[in-house]
């Protein structure tokens, strides 16, 4: 599938798949802004070719998302000016025109495909390649600073093995990233990726990210439940279990202790998630309809603020009845559709550490309400 989509939609595909790499995957470039810049650079440039080409129609309910974005992002910058909002209006353009062009254009829909797939396969590829030469003479391949010069991934070390990520700058970003390009993919292409779930759901176990485990115990119930192909379940589970079989007792105990450590609120990665979510409690009345702005100096004594999930900070920036309507229509419009299936592996989402001007996080959520999915995979 995957080489007959290339030969098909090739160069247009490949431009787009190299222009996800340096706008929708984040990277860090040490104090200054220049990741940043050129993320906005990038997704820029690929917004006015596909203006040029496809000529997508902005439509009247994209235009009022707009103006309600636009009134939002106005009050809260108003309590807090920086620029997030700049950064916020590229995000929210880029979604919106890129999401009109998968779903008024069939062309650039299957090319959008395609890249997304090959952004997928590259992911969980190159975390193979990380694996098998780590297992061979126990060294690091950083992938991600071979593509990300400027940025540095965090792989750590833990009982005898490594939390490796792919060309991601680390697991947790890996697991979360690839959960929402999976769930673009899934939303243009009905009925095309039982396969490519169960293989993304296992290589976020390989990952040890406890968000990702969680994730991929959901994406693997769900995607056998509404599929019923019960035998692709029954494949990634013989394939884990044999691989528990063969690592050694030590490494497994590693693993499990990774995951204990993660889930356990006295330990410094849950526990901060708690204090993140008992701060937001105590300023809950001054973010009801305004947000902080976009300055905002919410909960800088917590360790990562941001791990608290993209709803929390959505709220936290342009306030609470922003993120309600935002994601009461995301999820209105998936159940109305009978996308009941979509609309629970979208339950995640909420949860992302994803920041509210993230490239993803506009994408997927302008598919779903200008076309559910289903409804955009049949145009």
């Amino acid at each position: 599938m995957l080489r007959t989509n290339i030969l098909k939609h090739g160069s247009m595909s490949s431009f787009l798949f190299v222009a996800f790499l340096y706008c929708l995957i984040p990277f860090e470039a040490g104090a200054s802004n220049f990741a940043i810049v050129l993320r906005l650079g990038v997704a820029t440039c690929l917004v006015l070719l596909v203006l040029l080409r496809f000529r997508p129609e902005i439509t009247k309910t994209a235009a009022a998302y707009l103006g309600l974005l636009f009134v939002f992002s106005t009050m809260a910058a108003l309590r807090g000016l920086s620029g997030g909002v700049l950064a916020l209006a590229c995000s929210a353009a880029f979604g919106v025109l890129i999401a009109s062009a998968a779903i008024q254009s069939t062309a650039f829909r299957e090319t959008l495909r395609t890249s997304l797939l090959l952004l997928i396969a590259f992911s969980v590829l190159t975390l193979l390649l990380q694996v098998v030469v780590y297992i061979y003479n126990g060294s690091v391949l950083d992938i991600h600073q071979l593509l990300y010069p400027v940025s540095e991934a965090r792989i750590y070390q833990n009982v005898g093995f490594m939390r490796l990520t792919g060309f991601y700058i680390e697991p947790g970003t890996y697991s979360n990233w690839l959960y929402m390009l999976l769930m673009i993919y899934v939303a243009i292409s009905p009925g095309r990726s039982t396969q490519l779930v169960l293989v993304v759901a296992a290589s976020m176990i390989f990952t040890l990210s406890a968000w990702g485990g969680g994730v991929a115990a959901l994406l693997i119930i769900v995607t056998a439940l509404s599929s019923g192909k019960w035998r692709w379940v029954v494949l990634v589970f013989t394939v884990l279990v044999v691989v528990i079989i063969v690592v050694p007792a030590d490494l497994i105990d590693g693993w499990f202790a990774v995951y204990e450590q993660k889930t356990d609120l006295d330990q410094i990665s849950a526990g901060s998630k708690v204090e993140t979510y008992a701060e937001f409690y105590r300023i809950l009345d001054s973010v009801l309809v305004v947000g902080d702005g976009f300055k905002s100096s919410f909960c800088d004594f917590c360790l990562s603020p941001q791990d608290a999930g993209l709803a929390l900070n959505i709220s936290v920036v342009l306030g609470l009845l922003f993120a309600v309507g935002m994601f009461g229509a995301y999820f209105f419009l998936l159940l109305r559709a009978g996308e009941f299936a979509f609309a629970t592996l979208s339950i995640p989402f909420l949860f992302t550490k994803a920041f509210y001007w993230d490239f993803v996080v506009w994408l997927l959520f302008f598919l779903v309400v200008f076309g559910c999915p289903r409804v955009v995979g049949k145009r």
